[in-house]
């Protein structure tokens, strides 16, 4: 879903908005490359409504809720990120089955990533390194793929599985 990406935004940075830093909905595909999106007093990056599209390289810290959430079906690539010092670094939720993959996440204070209310996201070759309460949530009859990950230095649980989820968890 998000292998096609127009247009491209590259090295821009984004900060200090009153909503979310970038926010992509209905169906749109735009790319974003080597940014740096801080300080948001809600989520850095919001993707919704079946979008698309990939956050390909960027920082992404500091904001107030998550540093990505993802909601209504949304099916971005989420691909080599820095994410850090964010509450919750992704919240995948509502049926979205995005692509993370080679993401670096350290000191989200809640979790690393979060997959709740039905999602499917695939999520691989990640590290999820100190700092989080928890590694990964997976909640709420969500089906995600883990593969390959490095997870270490979680304060409290590395991953935690609730309310009947079911994720294919790969170990090669």
């Amino acid at each position: 879903c998000g292998r096609t990406c127009a247009p491209t935004l590259s090295s821009c940075d984004i900060r200090h908005c009153g909503e979310s830093c970038i926010r992509m909905a209905e169906h749109t595909k735009a790319r974003f490359v080597q940014c740096v999106v801080h300080a948001s007093t809600a989520q850095g990056v919001w993707v919704g409504d079946q979008a698309g599209g990939c956050i390909e390289g960027c920082v992404i810290t500091n904001n107030n809720t998550a540093g990505i959430r993802l909601n209504d079906q949304a099916c971005p690539d989420i691909v080599d990120n820095k994410i850090y010092n964010n509450p919750a670094g992704i919240v995948v939720a509502d049926s979205a089955r995005p692509q993370i993959s080679a993401n670096v996440f350290t000191d989200n204070k809640l979790s690393a990533v979060q997959m709740l209310d039905s999602s499917g996201p695939i999520v691989e070759n990640n590290k999820i390194l100190q700092g989080h309460d928890i590694g990964v949530m997976i909640c709420d009859l969500s089906k995600g793929i883990l593969r390959q990950n490095q997870l270490c230095g979680a304060k409290s649980t590395a991953f935690e599985l609730q309310d009947d989820c079911d994720p294919l968890l790969e170990v090669r």
